[in-house]
């Protein structure tokens, strides 16, 4: 599948200009060959693998963000335009992402855990499979 007309307007509207190496990696030379990935799930698949984002692999199929208002405030805008936690996570949710983490959402900075059976470490062919 060839990406939509609209994907680079997409990428401006979630990338800052200040991440011009977040923005080179739009073409994504991991691409997967079943499809399109989602600009969301292609940010956090990026997070998820850079060391500054508290956001870690727990198991395979498992992220945790180990202090969400610190990264809400901290690493959200860098990749995203906005610095709030409950925006990032309804997008976890849109994308099909589950809570797995028995702290309610909006705990004082507790580490929250989700789920997804396509967004898999070491898997991106998979992450086409993750849609909103």
């Amino acid at each position: 599948d060839a990406e939509p007309a609209e994907a680079s307007s997409l990428l401006d509207l979630a990338l800052p200009d200040s991440e011009p190496e977040l923005r080179r990696k739009w073409t994504w030379p991991e691409a997967p060959a079943g499809g399109w990935v989602q600009p969301f799930v292609r940010l956090l698949w990026a997070m998820a693998k850079a060391a500054d984002t508290c956001v870690v692999w727990e198991a395979d199929e498992t992220i945790t963000v180990s202090q969400p208002y610190i990264f809400a405030e901290d690493v959200c805008p860098r990749y995203f335009r906005h610095n709030k936690w409950s925006s990032f996570s309804r997008m976890l949710n849109m994308h099909g992402f589950k809570k797995v983490s028995v702290t309610p959402r909006h705990a004082a900075n507790a580490a929250q855990t989700f789920e997804h059976p396509n967004f898999v470490r070491g898997e991106p062919g998979r992450l086409h499979e993750s849609r909103a």
